[in-house]
């Protein structure tokens, strides 16, 4: 699937997506996350989070929640 397709898809999300990720969003005050990854995989992310209708800041908070609460586990 191109990036075209996968931006397409990403206009297509449906409003109960989008409401879950606002409503994280209000929980509390965000912060911007800036991370260096190589060009291409952060187009194939965008493509990808695009086409399962997924916000890409979801999935991002998702993954810190997990590695926080493993780490957790350890100590």
């Amino acid at each position: 699937m191109s990036l075209k397709d996968a931006i397409a898809a990403k206009k297509q999300r449906t409003s109960q997506n989008k409401e879950v990720a606002l409503q994280e969003i209000k929980k509390e005050t965000t912060k911007r996350l800036n991370v260096n990854v190589p060009a291409s995989r952060l187009q194939q992310f965008k493509a990808k989070a695009a086409i399962e209708g997924t916000d890409m800041s979801t999935l991002v908070n998702h993954w810190i929640q997990a590695y926080l609460k493993a780490s957790k586990n350890i100590e």
